[in-house]
C-alpha cells in the first residue's frame, strides 16, 4: 500500500495514533505540502460524500476532522511558510440574539479541514462585526448560523441592510429553524448577492468550493443551488383557519384546583439536589442517537450492540463521572406558583400574595373585579381544527387557578470547557460533551416538574419520590416556549420576570433565548387532559 493511500485510509478511520509514524515517513518522499493540500484534503472530500450519502456518522466524521487537525499540526514546521494570496475564506458566526454554538462550529471544522479558512466571530453577532471582518480580511463569503425562528428573521433583517449599502458578498446561510422556502421566497428577493442554503456543513463545503471556482474564473456564473435544493418542493396547501366563535369551543371539563405547599418561588441548588439522582433523569437514547450521532442506520443489530457496548456506553459513564470530578455540572433548579384565570386565548398571571392557604379559600370574586390585578398574561395561538385547543383551556375562568413556572440551568462551566476542548482540536469530546450537557438541562426540567407534581399531589401513577423516573405514566404536562403549543419565545420574559434567574447567572437574550444554552423554561399544566398539540 502506498503512502497516499496510507494516509486516506488512516483519516477516514480516525486513527490519528497510527497517522504520525505514517506521516513522518511519508514526508521524506512526498512534499509536505501535497500531503497537506492534496491527499489529506481529497480523503476529507470523501469523508464528506460517505456523510452525505449516510454511509458515515457524525462521531466518525468529527474522528477524521481530529486526525486532520492532528496530522496538519504535525507537518507544521516543514510546511511552506508563505500564505496562499488566494486563500478562500469565510467569516462565520451565530446571529444576533442567538447563543447556540455547536453547529456553527461543526460547520467552522469541516471547511477548516477541507481547505478554507474560517474566521469564526462566536455567538450573539452583530451584523456590525460580520461586516468589520469582511474589511479587515480578505474575506470572500458571509455565514449566517441560528438555531430557532428569531434568528431566521435576524439573517433576513441583516440581508436587507446590507443589500441598502450596496453589498453582494456572497452568503451562506444555516440552522435548525431554516429552511429552503423561506430563503427563497424571503432572502433571495431583496439580496443581490449570491445566497446558499446550506442544510449542513458539506453543503458549505459545496458553497466555498463553487466560491473559490468562480474567483479563478467568473465568466461562468455562481450555482446557488445545492442538492436539497434540486427535490421537488413539497406541495402544500394552505387550508383556510377558521376560528369559531368562543361560545363554540368545548372546554376541557373542569377539574379539582391543587393546592401548593407555598406561593411565589423556591430556589435549588447544587447543595441541595441528589446529582446521581438527577442523571437518572437524562434521556440516554436522546444524547446518544441524537447529540452524539450514533445512529443504527446501515449497521447490524450485531455490530450496532457492539459499538454501543465497546464504545458508546463507556464514554456516556466516563462524561458523567468528569462532569462531577471536574466541577462541571453547576445545577440550578428555580420553580414557582403563581395564581391564575383564564380569558379566552389569555392567561392571566397574579401575584403570589393572591394565592390562598387552603382550595376553599381560592377567590371567586367576578372576573370583571380581579383582571386589573394580574401582574402579566400570556397568550396562546388557538388550533384551528378540532378540539380548537388554546393552552388557556385548560385553567379556569370563574375562579384563581395555579400555574406552575420553572426555570432551570446546567450552569455556566460547560460553555469554558466545551471551548476549551474545540480550541485543542478535540472535536469529537466537544460535540458529546455539549450533547450531554444540553440533556443535562432537561434532566433538571423533569426533576422540577416531578417536584411540582409531588407537591401538587398528582403523583398518585407514579411513584412518591424524586428517584421515580416513570415519563409515561404523569399527570399534565410541561411546555416550553417557542414548541407549537406556545410559539412566541418573547413570553419567556414573564417567567424570568417572576422567576428572577438572572440573580443565578441565567440571561434572557435580546431575542428571547437563554443564557448559558444548557438552560430552559417551563410553564407546568396541572389539568389531566393536558397533551401535546401543533396549531
Amino acid at each position: 500500500m502506498s503512502y497516499e493511500e496510507k494516509i486516506a485510509k488512516l483519516l477516514l478511520d480516525g486513527d490519528k495514533e497510527r497517522m504520525i509514524p505514517v506521516v513522518e515517513e511519508a514526508r521524506h518522499e512526498i512534499n509536505p505540502d501535497t500531503i497537506v493540500n492534496e491527499i489529506l484534503i481529497d480523503a476529507m472530500k470523501v469523508v464528506g460524500e460517505l456523510f452525505g450519502s449516510g454511509q458515515m456518522q457524525l462521531p466518525f466524521v468529527l474522528q477524521s476532522a481530529e486526525t486532520m487537525k492532528t496530522t496538519v499540526d504535525y507537518l507544521n514546521p516543514y510546511l511552506t511558510k508563505q500564505e496562499k494570496a488566494t486563500d478562500t475564506t469565510l467569516v462565520i458566526g451565530t446571529v444576533k440574539g442567538d447563543v447556540h454554538d455547536v453547529g456553527k462550529n461543526l460547520v467552522d471544522i469541516i471547511l477548516s479541514n477541507n481547505g478554507f479558512k474560517v474566521i469564526n466571530v462566536g455567538i450573539k453577532v452583530q451584523l456590525e462585526t460580520y461586516l468589520e471582518a469582511v474589511e479587515n480580511n480578505s474575506v470572500q463569503a458571509i455565514g449566517m448560523s441560528g438555531l430557532l425562528v428569531k434568528s431566521t428573521a435576524v439573517m433576513k433583517d441583516n440581508l436587507e441592510t446590507m443589500a441598502e449599502m450596496g453589498l453582494d458578498i456572497p452568503v451562506l446561510l444555516g440552522g435548525a429553524a431554516l429552511t429552503r422556502s423561506f430563503v427563497d421566497d424571503f432572502c433571495r428577493p431583496i439580496y443581490k448577492g449570491a445566497i446558499f442554503y446550506c442544510r449542513d456543513a458539506f453543503d458549505g463545503v459545496i458553497a466555498m468550493s463553487r466560491i473559490e471556482k468562480y474567483n479563478e474564473d467568473n465568466s461562468v456564473g455562481l450555482d446557488t443551488r445545492l442538492a436539497g435544493d434540486m427535490k421537488e418542493r413539497e406541495k402544500k396547501v394552505k387550508k383556510k383557519v377558521i376560528i369559531p366563535p368562543f361560545e363554540q369551543i368545548k372546554l376541557p371539563t373542569p377539574q379539582d384546583i391543587p393546592t401548593p405547599p407555598f406561593w411565589g418561588r423556591r430556589v435549588l441548588q447544587k447543595a441541595d439536589l441528589d446529582l446521581d439522582m438527577i442523571f437518572n433523569w437524562v434521556n440516554q437514547r436522546t444524547v446518544i442517537k441524537f447529540h452524539w450521532g450514533y445512529k443504527s442506520k446501515g449497521m447490524t443489530k450485531e455490530a450496532y450492540k457492539e459499538l454501543l457496548d465497546k464504545t458508546v456506553y463507556p464514554a456516556y459513564e466516563r462524561l458523567k463521572r468528569e462532569f462531577i470530578e471536574k466541577d462541571l455540572f453547576d445545577p440550578t433548579i428555580i420553580y414557582g406558583y403563581y395564581p391564575c384565570r383564564s380569558d379566552d386565548k389569555e392567561l392571566l398571571i397574579f401575584d403570589e400574595t393572591q394565592g390562598w392557604n387552603v382550595d376553599a379559600n381560592a377567590s371567586r370574586d367576578d372576573f370583571e373585579l380581579v383582571k386589573d390585578k394580574a401582574v402579566g398574561k400570556f397568550s396562546f395561538p388557538r388550533q384551528g381544527r378540532k378540539p380548537h385547543r388554546a393552552l388557556s383551556d385548560f385553567f379556569r375562568h370563574e375562579r384563581h387557578d395555579i400555574m406552575p413556572l420553572t426555570c432551570v440551568s446546567a450552569g455556566s462551566k460547560f460553555s469554558v470547557y466545551e471551548k476549551e476542548l474545540y480550541d485543542a482540536g478535540k472535536y469529537l469530546e466537544y460535540n458529546m460533551v455539549h450533547g450531554f450537557s444540553v440533556e443535562l438541562a432537561e434532566a433538571l426540567a423533569e426533576v422540577a416538574h416531578k417536584q411540582i407534581r409531588l407537591d401538587l399531589g398528582i403523583a398518585d401513577k407514579e411513584g412518591s419520590s424524586l428517584r421515580d423516573v416513570r415519563m409515561n405514566r404523569y399527570q399534565g404536562a410541561r411546555y416550553s416556549f417557542g414548541y407549537p403549543a406556545c410559539p412566541d419565545l418573547e413570553q419567556s420574559r414573564l417567567i424570568f420576570d417572576l422567576l428572577k434567574p438572572e440573580e443565578f447567572g441565567i440571561e434572557l437574550s435580546e431575542t428571547f433565548q437563554i443564557h448559558p444554552e444548557q438552560s430552559t423554561t417551563a410553564l407546568v399544566v396541572h389539568h389531566g387532559n393536558a397533551s401535546y398539540y401543533s396549531v
